[in-house]
């Protein structure tokens, strides 16, 4: 919990993710979870499993945002 630097990022981590103060989960030196102060996360590990969060524009996204819901009307 906290503001990490690039050099304690986890392997498999995004450096530019880590860098935003929060919650992460780590497993077996893999973010499994993270929770940001600047509105946004994701629950599992990096790839097509991955759900995102953004409470900044309202969404619910998988990895690579090909499917989303908007939860903003």
């Amino acid at each position: 919990m906290g503001d990490w630097t690039p050099a304690e990022a986890a392997v498999g981590g995004n450096d530019n993710e880590l860098s935003v103060p929060g919650l992460y989960g780590l497993s077996n030196s893999t973010q499994v979870f993270g929770f940001k102060t600047d509105g946004t996360g994701f629950i599992g590990a990096p790839g097509r499993g991955q759900i995102q969060f953004d409470g900044n524009q309202a969404l619910i996204s998988n990895y690579d945002k090909t499917m989303y819901l908007n939860l903003d009307p």
